[in-house]
C-alpha cells in the first residue's frame, strides 16, 4: 500500500508521535498518583469512601491511555505504510463499502420475499393437513 507521504507528512506524524509518548507517559503518572491517593484514603477512611467513584476515576485515566496508545499505532502504520490514507485508497474503500452495503439490502430483500413464501407453505400445509 502507497500512502506517498510527503517529507513534511513524515515530520508531523513524527512530531506527534512524540508528543503523544510524552502525554501518555503524564497520563500514567496522573494514574499511579491516583491510584496512590485512592488507596491511601480507602486505608484511612474505609467504607466511608464511595469506592465507585474512584474506580471510575482510574478506568476513565486507563481510557484515556488506551486511546493514546491506539493512536500511536495508529500514526505507526501510516508512517510504515501499512496504512494507506491516500484519496485513491479511501475513494475505493468508500465505493467497495457502497457495493456491501446495496449486495446486504438485496440480501435483506430476499430473505424476505422467502420468509413470505415460508409462511405460505406452512399455512397452506396447515389447511391442508387438517
Amino acid at each position: 500500500m502507497e500512502t506517498h507521504l510527503t517529507d513534511i507528512g513524515k515530520e508531523k506524524i513524527e512530531k506527534e508521535l512524540e508528543r503523544l509518548k510524552k502525554l501518555r507517559e503524564e497520563k500514567i503518572q496522573e494514574l499511579r498518583k491516583l491510584e496512590d491517593s485512592n488507596l491511601g484514603a480507602w486505608n484511612t477512611y474505609g467504607s466511608e469512601l464511595c469506592a465507585g467513584s474512584m474506580s471510575n476515576a482510574e478506568e476513565k485515566k486507563e481510557k484515556e491511555i488506551k486511546r493514546i496508545k491506539e493512536t500511536v499505532v495508529l500514526l505507526k502504520d501510516v508512517l510504515s505504510g501499512e496504512l494507506d490514507i491516500s484519496a485513491k485508497n479511501e475513494s475505493a474503500l468508500r465505493f467497495s463499502m457502497r457495493e456491501i452495503h446495496l449486495k446486504i439490502e438485496g440480501l435483506k430483500t430476499k430473505k424476505s420475499v422467502m420468509e413470505a413464501e415460508h409462511t405460505r407453505v406452512i399455512q397452506a400445509r396447515g389447511i391442508i393437513m387438517r
